[in-house]
């Protein structure tokens, strides 16, 4: 499909990585479970499988794109888009359409983050192309919607509207949106899927340009008048001067909540995919082995009378615990974590606390 184009999420910072992510090394630059790429190289290497390299683009924070550009991905350099400003996703993916527009006002956009690590690619190829191809005959937003491994409160929800078929899809598992839940306590995320067939949503999306824009004009206008100004003098000079006088105006929304929710045509196609979307250290439960009593451990780790727990240091640092349940220890070399699995969400709090205080070096 000449006409599709991936455009890598990558200008998070992974708080809730902490301390191996920190402001100068996002989690999207850091080698994650034993792996020898960044989870940004993997990213590339897995979406270069279908399309080239010179139609992946990557949306990122001023501050990390020479980051970026270190990494070698082999990516021509004007496909790293830098956001003068962090507003979410909304507005990312609005920047990268006006980019995309600019090459081909027929393109289909898809959207990635840079931070999953994805097992099955060949199914996963399978409904990409699936998905590109939806979005780009029926003119409407479409998600990949994950078959749950287990309920879970880490992860959205997409309720698909199961009683009715999308035309031309027949058993190809693309349905209407019912609904979208946003990160359900686990009772209500374990009745969503009992009763409702309900998927994970993996942030994964896919729409022709101009249905992005139309969407944008509907629910979010001060984003879409922004985005008209840019267009005017997209490419041309003084346009990096604009970007940046305007950028800074607007909210910062996810697509999600700023789009996808409001918007009446949106589909799913559904999928059976091996995925982890690293977003905090209780991810290694699922990309790395536990031992016999459910303990995780990368790095030199000795645990004696634990279960359940997470450690991750360095090959020469010995981590050794006693007696320990349900516990995440995190060792670097100028910091260390511990704190409950239960409470690994809030390890982003640390990260704000170290920026108010003279621990900032810390961040």
């Amino acid at each position: 499909m000449k006409q599709l184009y991936a455009v890598i999420l990558a200008g998070g910072s992974g708080h809730r990585l902490w301390p191996q992510s920190r402001k100068h090394l996002p989690k999207q630059l850091i080698r994650i479970a034993g792996s020898s790429q960044t989870l940004l190289r993997q990213t590339v290497q897995r979406i270069a499988r279908i399309v080239p390299k010179s139609r992946i683009l990557i949306v990122t924070h001023k501050d990390q794109a020479r980051q970026i550009r270190k990494q070698r991905l082999g990516l021509p350099g004007e496909n790293i888009l830098a956001e003068p400003y962090r507003r979410n996703t909304a507005a990312a993916l609005a920047l990268a359409g006006l980019e995309l527009a600019h090459r081909d006002p027929e393109a289909v956009l898809w959207a990635s983050p840079a931070d999953h690590v994805i097992g099955r690619l060949g199914e996963y190829e399978r409904v990409v192309r699936l998905a590109a191809r939806t979005a780009a005959d029926h003119n409407a937003l479409v998600t990949l919607g994950l078959k749950p491994a287990y309920p879970t409160p880490e992860y959205g929800y997409i309720v698909p509207s199961k009683k009715q078929r999308v035309a031309g899809t027949a058993r190809k598992g693309v349905w209407p949106v019912a609904r979208f839940v946003e990160k359900p306590p686990a009772e209500q995320a374990a009745l969503l899927i009992e009763r409702n067939r309900a998927l994970w949503n993996s942030g994964i999306f896919f729409w022709k340009v101009g249905v992005y824009e139309r969407a944008l004009s509907m629910h979010m206008p001060r984003l879409h008048r922004v985005c008209a100004q840019l267009q005017k003098i997209w490419g041309k000079r003084g346009a990096v001067a604009k970007l940046d006088s305007l950028y800074v105006t607007l909210p910062g929304v996810s697509v999600d909540k700023g789009v996808l929710e409001k918007t009446k045509k949106v589909l799913t196609v559904e999928a059976n995919l091996d995925w982890v979307d690293v977003g905090s250290w209780r991810s290694l439960e699922s990309l790395v082995k536990a031992d016999g009593s459910g303990n995780v451990g990368l790095g030199t780790t000795l645990a004696l009378d634990s279960k359940g727990c997470v450690f991750a240091g360095e090959q020469d640092h010995l981590i050794a615990a006693v007696g320990l349940e349900d516990v995440i220890v995190v060792h670097t070399e100028d910091a260390t974590l511990v704190c409950k699995k239960s409470e690994a969400h809030r390890v982003k709090e640390i990260v704000e606390s170290l920026k108010g205080n003279k621990l900032g070096r810390y961040a």
